[in-house]
């Protein structure tokens, strides 16, 4: 990905760089006037031993009711679908990629009726009871039709199954027997792969192929041999078209989903949610939003996050809701930019692991460029930092129009917000993009167990004068904290209370299906949801995640270590994926890295190692030397303690990736099955240490 600046370009900047200096300090009011920051929560006065107060938004102070639903009359996300194709017959509302490389799209009002189209078939043809809740099972990736689907499941009471397409055969049979699932919608890429497991799973009866025209005899003789009905999706929408069904619309309290968590370790839970979580989730965030920034028919959200997580699942109903256009990728991970240079989006919500990515891809390629350009971009990069650390977000400067445009462009040229998620990220990815892509950034805290939602950043807050941290609770939730002893995590702690993050309210799961044991765990008897997530509260009542409670190891001195806190404090600029390791009878860490290859290649070029391959520079010395003590360097500038920093390392050329098992669906680390596919290494790091 590179950016090039011309001539014309360079010499209008350098005739406007000094006008642009000299009237960088004009008196412009900050986005927010600074003391609506000071105190960006509410907190209740009173409090039990044990626990900090119970803080909320300031939008639902206590004494106030959580907000439930953006207007009076949705209830449901049937509802928000239904009302918003009522207001808006005749706007886009889905679109996909054409043949010309463009995007065609579909109104409203044609996906509401596809919607009854699809479901009246599937209702009739799956003989499925709509007064008892019947699971439907979608395993696909995004896509028009797994939309229809979600509508459909929402306009005849069913309740919609979400599966990941990076899940095993053990977790989709798992899924497929555990909530009784009779129908499955699938993609084509993953039909074999779901007829694998029919044999185990007695209670599938019929699978709808999404995208499909026409079914191969051979593999529909096949689904017979099983006891299998194979139908296309086009069958089942024609049917449905011929013998249309009147809806069953739910209730606020009836289950709409059961969403599986990607766990790093062990078979996936189903998170129950109602009806009322989807509704909340989406209105409480907006609600905390100034109105003018608030989505609206204008907007443009291209979804690629998979549609099974319910951070993508909030983001695509609350937005259908709100009248804006949704639009699928090709499917094609490679291509991802090119769509989005095509579809224009005006809000991209997206995972730090992209984010970084698109960080590091646009320094490299600044770096990598003339000096003029180097020197060009840091004088803009410069001015709007300080433009940003006043208060002031804007991409209508002389900077934007001669440097950052082009890169903006890149993206569509539209995006007015971005909204970040799963997993932490760095105060300074954040800052990079909201000076280089002149938008609003938001960072949201959430978990399948709380609809996705839970904490956010607020607007205008781009300071953080007390550290990193992920906001204030959502106006339909409230959060406390409760003591961790045996961590040394206490409510009372000074400056700052410290503990378990717990979150109350009507987004919060309603428990795990089938699963009372790990329910009560989870839920306590007053409906606090424990996140297993240590958190510190800053004066100014944002959030900030400090520890987990879970994946913590013990080294052989006593020590406790929080691999994923000390993980997000070693990333260099050399290192693209990390796992941190500690043996119980050991006494040090040791570490698996895979490096960022464009950085360290860059870095070889210009210290002699020019000549080595990557897998050749991940077995050199030298390079491994360098890479450890500029991560222990960092840890250091970053707080870690001695015993929290690994002693030694192996470079990998094998990322990490959800494809070979080593991630989850959301990007998290699956550490047993790191330890496991990295054992010999582990080993050869501890005797290497004791030699």
């Amino acid at each position: 990905m590179m950016w090039h600046v011309d001539n014309v370009t360079i010499g209008l900047a350098a005739a406007l760089a000094v006008l642009t200096i000299a009237f960088a300090r004009v008196n412009r009011q900050p986005d927010v006037y600074p003391f609506r920051l000071r105190q960006q929560a509410d907190v209740t006065r009173t409090r039990k031993k044990g626990e900090s107060a119970i803080y909320r938004s300031c939008v639902t102070p206590s004494g106030t009711s959580l907000i439930i639903s953006p207007e009076k009359d949705v209830k449901t996300a049937y509802d928000m679908f239904q009302i918003s194709a009522k207001r808006r017959p005749n706007l886009p509302c889905l679109g996909r990629p054409s043949t010309d490389g463009q995007y065609e799209y579909f109104t409203f009002s044609e996906i509401q009726q596809r919607v009854t189209d699809f479901g009246s078939g599937l209702v009739a043809l799956c003989n499925l009871p709509t007064e008892r809740e019947a699971a439907i099972g979608i395993y696909h990736k995004n896509s028009i039709e797994w939309a229809i689907t979600d509508h459909a499941c929402c306009a005849y009471s069913l309740v919609s199954v979400p599966i990941y397409d990076t899940f095993d055969a053990e977790a989709l049979q798992h899924i497929i027997m555990n909530t009784s699932v009779t129908t499955v919608v699938v993609g084509g890429q993953l039909l074999e792969r779901l007829l694998s497991i029919a044999n185990a799973s007695p209670t599938m009866k019929h699978v709808i192929v999404a995208d499909t025209e026409k079914l191969d005899d051979t593999i529909v003789k096949k689904a017979a041999d099983i006891g299998l009905t194979l139908m296309t999706f086009q069958q089942v929408e024609s049917y449905g078209t011929k013998h249309p069904l009147p809806h069953v619309p739910p209730k606020a309290q009836d289950l709409m989903t059961i969403c599986y968590t990607s766990g790093t370790t062990g078979i996936p839970k189903g998170v129950m949610l109602n009806h009322q979580s989807i509704t909340c989730a989406g209105s409480s965030l907006m609600a905390v939003l100034p109105p003018a920034f608030r989505i609206t028919e204008n907007d443009r959200h291209l979804s690629y996050l998979p549609a099974s997580h319910m951070f993508e699942r909030i983001v695509f109903h609350f937005v259908s809701y709100a009248g804006a256009t949704i639009g699928f990728p090709r499917g094609d991970v490679l291509k991802l930019f090119d769509d989005i240079t095509v579809f224009r989006p005006t809000i991209f919500p997206s995972v730090p692991r992209l984010f970084v990515r698109l960080h590091d891809r646009i320094r490299l390629s600044i770096d990598k460029g003339p000096f003029i350009v180097r020197a060009l971009f840091n004088v803009a990069y410069s001015a709007k930092r300080r433009e940003l650390r006043a208060g002031r977000l804007s991409n209508k400067t002389i900077w934007d129009r001669l440097v950052f445009k082009r890169i903006q462009d890149r993206f569509g040229g539209n995006l007015r917000l971005m909204i970040t998620g799963a997993a932490p990220i760095s105060t300074n990815v954040m800052e990079f993009l909201r000076i280089v892509f002149g938008c609003q950034v938001l960072e949201g805290f959430g978990a399948t167990e709380t609809t996705a939602a839970g904490l956010v950043t607020l607007y205008g807050d781009y300071q953080f004068p007390y550290g990193p941290h992920v906001g204030v609770p959502f106006a339909a939730c409230e959060i406390k904290l409760v003591d961790v002893p045996e961590m040394s995590y206490l409510a009372s702690d000074k400056p700052n209370p410290r503990g378990e993050l717990c979150i109350r309210g009507p987004l919060v799961m309603t428990g795990y299906y089938k699963e009372p044991a790990k329910t009560a765990e989870a839920l306590d008897a007053e409906g606090w949801y424990h996140t297993g997530d240590v958190a510190e509260i800053l004066p100014n009542g944002t959030v900030q995640i400090i520890d987990r409670t879970k994946n913590l190891f013990k080294l052989s001195v006593g020590e406790y270590v929080a691999p994923e806190k000390v993980e997000t404090k070693l990333k260099t600029a050399f290192v693209a994926q990390i796992w941190l390791y500690g043996d119980a009878m050991k006494s040090a860490c040791v570490a698996i890295i895979v490096p960022d290859f464009e950085v360290l290649i860059l870095w070889a070029s210009d210290n002699g190692f020019e000549e080595l391959n990557p897998e050749e520079l991940c077995k050199n010395e030298k390079v491994k030397s360098m890479i450890l003590e500029d991560m222990v360097a960092l840890g250091k500038d970053n707080g870690l303690l001695g015993f929290e920093l690994p002693k030694a390392i192996h470079l990998t050329t094998q990322a990490f990736s959800v494809e070979n098992g080593l991630l989850t669906p959301t990007f998290k680390s699956k550490r047993s099955q790191l330890k496991e596919r990295f054992q010999t290494e582990l080993n050869a790091l501890y005797e290497q240490l004791c030699s």
